[in-house]
């Protein structure tokens, strides 16, 4: 009588000895009786039966944690576990995951039970302004889970079906929760701050905390916060708004500075690279804006903002003081302020246009683009792809990820910086000022030489519309083009311009 179940017989000796031999244990006890059940010839009825009736602690769980974000597993044998370094987190745990269960299908459930757990938290549920993600389809998806639980055999496919319209309903219901939650008015903020949109406060703060921020970093002035608020009201900004960020000076931020910054001489040594702003976001954006890599990006892109704003800020003020100077001996009136006002011409065009370039082509256009894409938005994921694919193009667009740009920048920078120091202190020997004149003169034609050379060579490769309108805004005229067109047309052996990259 036994014969007839011997293959059956065989198939669960074979599966008690890997579980004993490998002490398996948790989810991956699913894996090994699925596997199993999977192979087997004979009895597969009976074999599906088994497979379905282990799989029915993980549909108990999921039932939990889907529904009401509640993590019952007091012997850590889930793949969804607690994490110890945050408190009140729930990561995956990717050893304790079934091979027969996708990776993505995992990623979905733990974003269900994080937005249902977040909600309960949040302040919106406790107010009662709102639903919660799965208030209107809650039993719905309880009979679903509990017809999975009830089948003949265990499906991956009616799970995952099941899963993600839990997540559709889920995400829909956050990103509503976000939007409601002042998302674009938040992206408004971080633009005016972060993104130095309020051009007003910064032209204030550059004059204000200059004498503070322009040694070194290490005798940085600290209470910067105050010098903000003192140039906010002069300007008008709201407190509410000021309220969202706190600005301070640590010397932890230059370890985040951009290479273009770092490299700046005048700049990437100063206060200024010292400068870290913290933005306090509401707990419904956090998942969106308040996480450390959007945080991180922002930074990077006010730094090199900054960067560029102190530039073209230092040179529109520089001019005056050595003009004035040098009003009392007209042989410099027409020797060293001639060649000053020329050099200081030129590298304003530059930065003016650079500045150009990136409040119109860049910061504005993009943001507008993020903007109507949220608000046509439906989905809590793609949201935070949005966010991140803006930030990730503003990078891009502002060369940050690019050595050869960011390097031709950094010098461009470092010889406006050399030239107003010059101009600042140039009241002693007028020849000794006019020999270092000439030095930065050479020193710009070379940087300008090497950045059209890369822009120009950059520009030829696909997908670099916004190289093109950069070397529109820098040279609106042509006229380094044609300095490149000269030079490479006497150089018949130069490589490809794609070699360069």
């Amino acid at each position: 009588m036994v014969m007839p179940y011997a293959p059956t017989l065989s198939v669960l000796a074979s599966l008690v000895a890997d579980v004993e031999e490998g002490e398996v244990r948790g989810c991956r006890l699913l894996e090994t009786v699925h596997c199993h059940c999977r192979d087997a010839v004979h009895h597969t009825a009976l074999l599906n039966r088994l497979d379905q009736s282990v799989h029915g602690v993980l549909y108990d769980q999921l039932s939990h944690w889907l529904l009401y974000g509640a993590l019952l597993d007091p012997f850590k044998e889930f793949f969804l576990q607690a994490q110890v370094t945050r408190e009140g987190a729930v990561g995956l745990e990717p050893d304790l995951l079934p091979a027969h269960l996708p990776a993505s299908l995992a990623h979905s459930i733990l974003f269900i039970g994080h937005a249902v757990r977040d909600f309960d938290a949040s302040p919106t549920k406790k107010e009662g302004r709102i639903g919660g993600p799965l208030e209107e389809g809650e039993e719905g998806f309880l009979e679903q889970l509990t017809a999975l639980s009830r089948a003949k055999m265990f499906s991956v496919t009616r799970l995952s079906d099941t899963v993600h319209s839990i997540r559709a309903t889920v995400s829909k219901h956050m990103c509503k929760v976000t939007l409601d939650g002042g998302l674009v008015c938040a992206l408004e903020e971080l633009k005016s701050l972060l993104l130095l949109g309020r051009g007003e406060l910064f032209h204030a703060l550059l004059t204000i905390a200059a004498d503070a921020l322009d040694p070194s970093a290490d005798s940085a002035y600290t209470n910067v916060g105050a010098l903000v608020q003192m140039c906010a009201q002069q300007v008008q900004v709201q407190e509410d708004l000021l309220d969202k960020f706190t600005f301070y000076c640590s010397l932890e931020a230059q370890q985040l500075l951009p290479q273009v910054v770092r490299d700046t001489k005048g700049h990437g040594t100063t206060g200024w690279s010292t400068l870290n702003v913290e933005y306090k976001c509401s707990r419904v954006l956090k998942q969106v804006l308040g996480c450390a890599a959007v945080q991180r990006q922002y930074k990077q892109l006010f730094t090199f903002l900054l960067c560029v704003r102190r530039a073209q800020h230092r040179l529109h003020n520089s001019i005056l003081s050595y003009c004035t100077a040098s009003r009392r001996s007209k042989a410099d009136l027409n020797g060293g302020v001639w060649t000053a006002w020329t050099l200081r011409h030129r590298i304003t065009l530059l930065i003016d246009g650079l500045q150009y370039y990136l409040q119109v082509d860049v910061l504005e256009s993009e943001h507008y683009h993020l903007v109507t894409s949220v608000k046509e938005c439906g989905d809590y994921e793609q949201l935070q792809c949005l966010v991140a694919s803006y930030l990730t193009s503003l990078t891009r667009l502002c060369f940050l990820s690019h050595s050869l740009v960011s390097k031709c920048l950094s010098l461009l920078f470092s010889l406006c910086h050399e030239l107003c120091d010059v101009l600042s202190c140039n009241s002693g020997s007028r020849v000794s000022g006019k020999r270092t004149l000439e030095e930065l003169s050479e020193d710009l034609e070379s940087c300008c030489s090497r950045l059209f050379l890369v822009l120009g060579s950059l520009q030829q490769l696909p997908g670099q519309q916004h190289t093109a309108s950069l070397l529109d805004r820098l040279d609106y005229n042509h006229y380094y083009r044609k300095d490149q067109l000269h030079l490479s047309g006497k150089d018949d052996s130069s490589t490809s311009p794609s070699l360069m990259f």
